[in-house]
């Protein structure tokens, strides 16, 4: 997958949408009809160079009851054994390896990490009815 397709999975796990108005150019938007960022309608996702962005996500994943560990070049997540209303979601999580996302930059590593996370709670998610 490239860049722009990854980030657009992250902005869907934090609620953003995009539409293809007018001259080709995407834009971003919250579900909401918040700002991204402070940004009326952004013509690009930046999760993979900057922290303003990347760091929300870490956020919410750590408010599902994960912890999110971040060293110089490495991070990875671990849970905790919280219950909550994620917990068949997080005992899956547990379940699965991960290895830890070793990188040439911090940030890197932390958006290989939420990338990962989000691919997987994609997956694993409970459908809605």
């Amino acid at each position: 997958m490239t860049t722009i397709e990854n980030n657009v999975r992250i902005g869907k796990f934090m609620g953003i949408d995009y539409a293809q108005p007018a001259e080709n150019k995407i834009v971003y938007y919250r579900n909401d009809g918040q700002l991204i960022h402070g940004e009326e309608n952004p013509t690009e996702l930046k999760y993979h160079i900057s922290w303003d962005w990347l760091m929300p996500v870490v956020d919410k994943i750590e408010a599902m009851g994960l912890h999110f560990n971040i060293k110089t070049n490495e991070s990875w997540i671990d849970w905790l054994g919280t219950e909550n209303e994620h917990l068949e979601l997080l005992q899956k999580y547990d379940e699965a390896t991960f290895e830890v996302n070793y990188e040439a930059t911090k940030i890197e590593s932390v958006y290989k990490t939420v990338l990962q996370f989000v691919n997987f709670y994609n997956e694993n998610k409970p459908q809605s009815k």
